[in-house]
């Protein structure tokens, strides 16, 4: 027994230790500020430079369909500056900065034509830092990709190697999720489905390097959509009917497949996507709710899924090898028709209560093929709260008051559908 103690008390030591190096090491990581993202033009090269205070060190690859240029780093703070407002110049189309994972900050570059990393420097000097990466057009097809490691050395030398970047392991897009999440995980027992308490996954649109929609006051989708999010899990948990599943509870990205991936795995029994996009026209405002179909309802809706489904692409992400796995998520979903029916009785009732606080679109319950509702057991739907690119829509997703009065009609709606005995 006394042994027994001893090594409980030692391995709860161990644990601490590694818990503080843990979180020494994210502070470290964290100290790391850029203050500067830069795009010019010289001798027929577009250089991105990176300026900013603390060490640093960088990955850089590039990727295609479409044409990016990723650069990770170590947790960095970023600047206030918008993702993507930066002038167009040479190759660069645009850009997104933002968290990655919980290890990674990312900076991805839009390409306007295939381009290779033709150099790379990295300056350190009175603990101002500069990093400037060299890109010129090639025509030349990619066979093998290079991976460019900068600040690797003690000297901040370069570093590059011949192997293909891979896409985040899965177990990446795990980590992403908050401690809360990983409970829910973990928790979804035998015992808890017992307690009578449904599960309903949240899922806060958009997140880390992918800003989502920008509207006109300046106002990030992704901001919008974890807001969000978190107030309908407040409501939804202080009814004491529900436990919650958190995809992203911060402003970290998490890849389309693993949100599907981690609502079935938390046996979640109701998916709520909630997204606030943006429209051609200024005018449109009003929410809609949409869901899984193997046709669009419309040529609008189906420009809206592309948008969303192009996530992972904004991201940074090779979705390439993943292709043939969500093709026959595609079709599981399909045949799962009586998922497909349990998701229109839901968008049905939820349109119903959210027009009692706020517009909605003609023709409120759209559909069309979106990623992020293909779970083949999981009633799915996504939720357009409004228009970022119309200015009363802006102002009232801003508002807290205004997203809780929205949030309060999901809650009803969620009620009325499991109140019913045939979903």
């Amino acid at each position: 027994m006394i042994n027994s103690l001893k090594s409980l008390r030692w391995a709860f030591l161990v644990l601490v230790g590694l818990l503080s190096c843990a979180i020494q090491a994210g502070a470290e990581a964290a100290s790391t500020r850029i203050t500067e993202v830069r795009v010019s033009l010289s001798d027929g090269a577009t250089r991105v430079t990176l300026i900013g205070k603390g060490s640093l060190r960088a990955e850089i690859f590039t990727l295609d369909s479409p044409d990016r240029v990723v650069v990770d780093l170590p947790v960095v703070q970023w600047p206030d500056a918008i993702s993507g407002a930066l002038p167009r110049k040479g190759v660069v189309a645009q850009l997104r900065f933002g968290q990655f994972n919980p290890a990674t900050s990312r900076l991805v570059l839009d390409l306007k034509e295939p381009a290779r990393v033709a150099g790379t420097e990295l300056r350190t000097v009175d603990g101002k830092t500069r990093l400037q990466i060299e890109l010129r057009p090639t025509k030349v097809p990619k066979t093998v990709e290079t991976r460019t490691t900068v600040g690797d050395g003690p000297d901040g030398g370069n570093k590059a190697d011949q192997t293909p970047p891979k896409p985040p392991a899965k177990e990446e897009a795990q980590a992403a999720l908050t401690p809360r999440g990983q409970a829910d995980q973990k928790a979804a027992s035998d015992a808890e489905r017992a307690s009578a308490k449904r599960v309903v996954a949240i899922d806060a649109g958009h997140g880390g390097v992918d800003p989502g929609a920008i509207g006109s006051l300046g106002t990030l989708e992704k901001n919008i959509t974890l807001a969000a999010a978190r107030e309908l899990r407040r409501l939804l948990e202080a009814t004491g009917r529900y436990r919650v599943v958190m995809t992203r509870n911060s402003d970290i990205y998490v890849p389309l497949a693993e949100r599907v991936e981690i609502a079935r795995k938390g046996k979640s029994e109701l998916f709520i996507s909630l997204h606030a996009d943006k429209h051609d026209s200024p005018k449109v405002r009003g929410a809609s709710v949409y869901t899984l179909s193997e046709t669009a309802s419309d040529a609008e809706t189906e420009a809206f899924a592309r948008r969303e489904n192009s996530s992972d692409l904004v991201a940074g992400i090779d979705i390439g090898e993943d292709y043939d796995e969500e093709v026959a998520r595609i079709l599981i979903s399909l045949v799962q028709q009586s998922t497909m029916n349990c998701s229109a009785v839901f968008a049905s009732g939820l349109t119903k209560h959210i027009k009692k606080q706020t517009r909605l679109l003609p023709r409120p319950h759209r559909f069309a093929g979106f990623r992020v509702l293909k779970a083949p057991d999981v009633p799915s739907v996504l939720v357009e709260m409004g228009y970022l690119s119309n200015k009363v829509d802006e102002k009232g997703l801003r508002n807290a008051a205004t997203r809780s009065k929205i949030m309060k009609a999901v809650v009803k709606a969620v009620d009325a559908y499991f109140a019913r005995r045939s979903c």
